[in-house]
């Protein structure tokens, strides 16, 4: 449920506002929107301070050591530590990669002393070293001595000694400032060095934990200072703006004013950007997750859908899995990650209990056990099988239209729901119009689809829709031009729908298409036979990686299929864009953390 909100205006002295913005920071029930844009000297240097700890933590969580917390006096402090540290490897890194390329390089000439050659320029005596082909070499001029040092297939690297200064028209080669062995010793004092680097960051992982706290502290320090900046300034009144829930206004009112500050209350404008805070029963939660990942969140004026979403996805992650033997794994595996992780939030797990559920009850009732016939046909499992679902026998003509039963019913919901919430408007008839064109689009599916036959009202439901949605969309005085105007988009909107309804028929193609994957790799794996001990490990490795990836594909089918049909055809009928944004309130965070 989508949570009432009010929007609250307060007005008290400049003077006061520090310890007003306390006290409101304290009850943590208002989400703050800042009347001019806050910006100040100090916001800067928090900002830095983060960036600083935030880097670094990122860093002690790459490095993954069991060390015991440990309390430190300046998490900051070891922040720009590590940060010194990281900025020093890198430079060492790059000394190093530059050193191995100089090394290639000039492997091939041996270990010599540069000094010698600068002693020998001293002398007038020239060395130089050229790249070029074997053809190349009649090139060089006879009275030019020059030794072959290198062949590498048709190229070769030559060296000519002159005391007067020549050039060859190949490519000259560089000569090295350093020898071989030096490079070579840099090359171990350079790793010497990282490795010890490397050794002080692994001590200093044991202030990870103090970091996380100080960075928490400091992004509390940023809202703060950024709440008080973004304040309105007059002369010696300060003000500020925000929302909070309809039931928590009386709270905040009441410790305002005992501190001498005014509060205007009223209700956000028709176009005013309002922040979503849904609030549902302890049961529907376990939904949330989802919308988490996918980083969604409704409009203020739109619908909470949680019900229907954990509904739907829940039925369409079944049959998209299509595979009680896969749901069970699902089972086992969410006990055991849950056992793992003891202290995580719990709804994840939930959900994934629900999905993995959903899931076997439809391989029962399919009689598909990680794709194997021979499951389907044992005497307890065959009994829970309804025939014309069964995924090796059944009528595939049936389960299509079901899908397509459960599209239309899935949208038909969505256009019920905009009845409700508009249903002292006259604009609930175009919603009753889109209903009849749904339904008469869903008889015309199942005849050009699966060939059967529409009732003799479809039309009749067709046009007695057409004629509501049209005239009803969008009401004015002239009723006539309101229905024109109904009409000029309609043609489109129909074709669309038809299409929605279509797009159904994901969840018997994916689902089908995961049991013909793992009715292959069985087949694969049977082949290769059981009676010998090559054969049990090839057919294993076979079923493991098979079904592994069958897995894998049938849940990337969930994020691709499953959500996509609550997420466009089912929100698109409610109207839904998602282009809200979460209620975030004013409060101490810092209690989120203890060392």
């Amino acid at each position: 449920m989508i949570v009432k909100i009010k929007k609250i205006t307060i007005l008290g002295l400049a003077a006061r506002e520090k310890e007003s913005l306390k006290t409101l920071r304290d009850m943590g029930i208002m989400h703050i929107k800042h009347v001019q844009k806050a910006e100040s000297a100090d916001i800067e240097d928090i900002k830095n301070k983060i960036d600083i700890l935030f880097k670094a933590i990122i860093v002690m969580e790459a490095r993954n050591t069991k060390v015991e917390k440990t309390p430190c006096d300046s998490a900051l402090d070891m922040a720009k530590h590590v940060q010194a540290l990281m900025e020093r490897k890198a430079y060492l890194q790059d000394q190093l990669q530059t050193t191995i390329k100089e090394i290639a390089r000039i492997e091939m000439l041996g270990d010599f002393s540069p000094i010698d050659i600068d002693l020998l320029k001293e002398k007038n005596i020239n060395i130089k070293l050229y790249r070029c082909s074997k053809k190349e070499l009649s090139l060089i001029d006879n009275n030019i001595p020059y030794e072959v040092i290198l062949k590498k297939g048709s190229q070769v690297v030559i060296f000519t000694v002159s005391k007067s200064e020549i050039s060859l028209p190949f490519e000259e080669i560089e000569l090295p400032l350093i020898g071989l062995n030096e490079l070579k010793e840099k090359t171990k004092s350079l790793k010497s060095k990282i490795d010890s680097i490397e050794k002080e960051l692994n001590a200093l992982a044991a202030f990870e934990k103090c970091m996380k706290k100080e960075l928490l502290v400091y992004q509390e320090k940023l809202e703060f200072n950024e709440v008080r900046s973004g304040m309105g300034k007059e002369e010696q009144i300060s003000y500020l703006q925000g929302y909070c829930p309809t039931n928590n206004v009386v709270t905040i009112k009441d410790a305002l004013s005992k501190m001498g500050w005014a509060i205007l209350i009223e209700d956000p404008g028709d176009e005013e950007d309002v922040p979503t805070l849904i609030k549902n029963p302890k049961w529907l939660r376990i939904i949330e997750p989802v919308f988490e990942f996918m980083s969604t969140v409704p409009g203020y004026r739109e619908y909470d859908i949680s019900l229907w979403f954990l509904i739907s996805l829940s039925l369409f992650f079944a049959m998209l899995i299509g595979d009680g033997g896969y749901g069970a794994i699902f089972l086992f595996s969410t006990f055991l990650m849950r056992r793992k992780f003891r202290k995580a939030p719990a709804a994840p797990f939930t959900l994934f209990y629900v999905f993995s559920i959903g899931t076997i009850i439809w391989g029962a009732l399919t009689g598909v056990w990680f794709g194997a016939e021979i499951i389907a046909g044992l005497p307890v499992f065959k009994d829970l099988i309804i025939p014309k679902l069964s995924g090796f026998a059944g009528d595939q003509n049936f389960v299509m239209q079901l899908c397509f039963t459960i599209g239309i019913i899935h949208i038909t919901i969505a256009h019920l729901i905009n009845i409700v919430s508009i249903i002292n408007s006259i604009k609930a008839l175009a919603q009753v119009g889109w209903i009849c064109i749904m339904w008469s689009l869903y008889f015309l599916v199942g005849n050009l689809i699966l060939g059967k036959e529409m009732p003799g009202f479809t039309k009749y439901l067709l046009i007695a829709g057409i004629l509501l949605a049209a005239a009803f969309a969008n009401p004015k005085k002239n009723f006539i031009l309101s229905f024109i105007l109904g009409l000029v988009d309609l043609p489109l909107n129909i074709i669309s729908s038809f299409g929605d309804i279509v797009s159904y028929i994901r969840l018997f193609a994916v689902g089908y298409a995961s049991l013909a994957v793992a009715m292959s790799f069985n087949g694969m794996a049977a082949n290769l036979g059981w009676g010998s001990l090559v054969g049990i490990v090839g057919s294993t490795f076979v079923l493991f990686i098979g079904h592994g990836l069958n897995i894998v594909l049938g849940l990337m089918a969930v994020v691709v299929h499953g959500v996509r049909l609550n997420m466009l055809e089912f929100s698109g009928h409610l109207g839904m864009t998602w282009s809200g944004y979460k209620f975030n309130p004013f409060k101490s965070k810092t209690e989120k953390l203890k060392v």
